[in-house]
C-alpha cells in the first residue's frame, strides 16, 4: 500500500510532494517514520493529516 501526499500552504509547510511505501516485505508489514531534527515540520505534517483524516 502506497500513500501519496501532496500538501501545499498547510500549518507553514509551503510544499510537500511524497509517496510512502507502506508495502509488506518478507512477511513484515511496512512501516514508514519520520525522523528530523526540531523545527522541521514533523508537527505540521501530523496536524495536515489529523485535517484530511477528519475530512477538513
Amino acid at each position: 500500500m502506497r500513500l501519496g501526499l501532496d500538501l501545499e500552504n498547510c500549518y507553514g509547510i509551503n510544499k510537500l510532494v511524497k509517496e510512502l511505501d507502506f508495502t509488506r516485505i518478507d512477511g513484515i508489514d511496512g512501516v514508514c517514520s519520520l525522523y528530523a531534527p526540531n523545527g522541521t515540520l514533523k508537527a505540521s505534517q501530523a496536524k495536515a493529516l489529523k485535517d484530511i483524516e477528519e475530512d477538513r
